[in-house]
């Protein structure tokens, strides 16, 4: 047996490179990565923002070249098959149109510092007093705002709920006071969309934040979301304004806090003046989706590949000129380079299966939403993944692939492929033989920066945290990334139909490892 072990392993070997040798033969399109480019990075499609129209278009012509290629759906009873849906949240809050004062006072007031404003339809353009009751003392006009003292959100909210039914007013404000603490700690909750730089500002000039949780009413964690803002639904003739202790002696004296909390004499404090208008804060949920297709593979058919792109972009920009100016972030390099490279990739698939060839393993195709609020789309696939996580080999993602960084030229045929994770030792030898084939270079070295910026900025990270091993191809940034000068004119279409060939040499190469 020892004597033929080592013609048969010759003969094993020899059958797998065979197996690879039809590779060159197919050879992405120029012309379709152009035509799909065209059309993703179209002013028709307004720069894909998450949840808009085009990026709704977007996914219907994904969707439908998925289903030329012949991939299997995920979803084959739905109406759409190919679509992997969930949810995001969105809450605008405006932090510079109202402003906060005290009348007579040079004494300066910071929303969302010192106090904050909390209403279920707004408050604009108002004055309010705050008070001290005593022996059930109450100034007749609405324009007092009383005030409660409380430990913890629940007890404010018990408290407020008291008085509102007790002041028999149709509306009314109130000045909410807790420990210093709470209303850091309330602040913190408030804000934590924010956590993650999904920061975006509307035509309005309101700040946006998106979230992914599922039901952030629902979410615990979130003090805001889960408590206050029912609460205010619940009771929309109340207005809240919150502060703590150390706001409260800007607006009354030593002597009308004596004894605070328990303040036993009727007292009246300094008028607030509001400014502008706070917009009450509404909690929108948006849909949107992933667009996934299968190509199933053959021995180790269970066992997967997943390649991928973000299809989504920015949106428009708010013009703050007169003079008409493009305004649409068309993001043709980023990233409808890379979404038209995997629906290349789909094609090659189909074409090299109509030939005979299937590779061991299955290869997943996603065109991911939400990439750029936050990496939700790919965050939502590794929390609901369609195939088993711990059976998934590796990612490949590309991410603006069509541009050229500022060390290179146009003429200069290079990727940088850059593995992440804890990735295979074959890895390297599948990257090296594929970018062979491709006649592509890949052994320029990445600045630091940059290396730092796509180790984190795009959607195989959340993979690499679940502890899938990743590839992320691209080209670099440029002076164009995040403007609507990164157009379908710029992109070099015969670098991206090589690194389009490298993608798919390499993912049916870890398809056969």
């Amino acid at each position: 047996m020892k004597k033929l072990l080592y013609p048969i392993l010759l003969v094993s070997i020899a059958s797998a490179s065979r197996a690879q040798d039809f590779l060159p033969t197919f050879k992405a399109s120029s012309d379709s990565l152009k035509k799909y480019v065209y059309f993703l990075a179209s002013d028709s499609l307004k720069g894909r923002r998450t949840s808009s129209q085009g990026q709704e278009i977007a996914a219907a012509f994904i969707a439908g070249k998925f289903k030329e290629a012949g991939l299997t759906p995920i979803s084959p009873t739905s109406a759409t098959p190919f679509y992997q849906p969930f949810a995001l949240y969105t809450a605008p809050i405006s932090f510079k149109e109202a402003a906060i004062s005290i009348k007579g006072s040079s004494k300066k007031v910071y929303l969302f510092s010192d106090i904050m404003l909390l209403s279920e339809s707004g408050i604009a353009n108002t004055s309010v007093t705050p008070y001290f009751g005593a022996n059930g003392s109450q100034p007749d006009s609405t324009s007092y705002a009383p005030v409660l003292a409380a430990e913890s959100i629940d007890d404010g909210l018990s408290k407020l709920s008291r008085a509102y039914t007790e002041s028999k007013d149709a509306k009314r404000t109130f000045l909410l006071v807790l420990p210093s603490q709470k209303v850091v700690e309330f602040n913190r909750s408030r804000l934590i969309f924010s956590a993650s730089l999904m920061q975006k500002t509307n035509k309005d000039g309101d700040t946006l934040f998106y979230t992914p949780m599922n039901d952030p009413v629902l979410a615990k964690e979130n003090i805001y979301y889960h408590k206050v803002l029912p609460f205010l639904a619940k009771h929309p003739g109340i207005s809240i304004l919150l502060t703590d202790e150390i706001f409260l002696k800007k607006l009354f004296s030593k002597d009308d806090l004596e004894g605070y909390p328990q303040v036993n004499k009727a007292s009246v404090g300094k008028t607030l003046v509001i400014s502008g208008s706070c917009a009450a804060d509404k909690l929108k949920k948006i849909q949107t989706e992933n667009v996934v297709g299968v190509f199933e593979g053959t021995k180790k058919k269970n066992e997967a590949i997943i390649v991928c792109a973000h299809y989504d972009h920015i949106g428009t920009l708010k013009n703050s000129t007169s003079t008409p100016t493009d305004s649409i972030c068309n993001g043709a390099d980023d990233n409808a380079s890379g979404t038209s490279a995997i629906l290349e990739v789909a094609r090659l698939l189909e074409s090299a299966k109509s030939k005979g060839y299937v590779p061991n393993r299955t290869i997943i195709l996603v065109a991911f939403t939400g990439e750029e609020l936050g990496l939700f789309g790919s965050d939502f696939m590794v929390n609901n993944p369609i195939f088993p996580l711990s059976k998934t080999v590796a990612v490949v993602n590309l991410d603006m692939i069509g541009r050229s960084n500022g060390t290179h030229f146009d003429s200069d045929m290079y990727a940088y492929p850059l593995t992440l994770g804890n990735p295979s030792s074959k890895f390297g030898q599948c990257l090296s033989q594929s970018a062979k084939i491709a006649k592509l270079n890949i052994n320029n070295t990445i600045s630091e920066r940059e290396l730092e910026l796509w180790t984190h900025g795009s959607d195989h990270d959340n993979f690499v945290k679940a502890g899938i091993p990743a590839i992320v191809i691209t080209t670099g940034e440029h002076a164009d990334y995040h403007t609507p000068a990164d157009e379908a004119s710029k992109i070099n279409y015969p670098r991206l139909e090589r690194i389009t060939n490298f993608t798919f040499y390499t993912v049916w190469k870890l398809a056969n490892q």
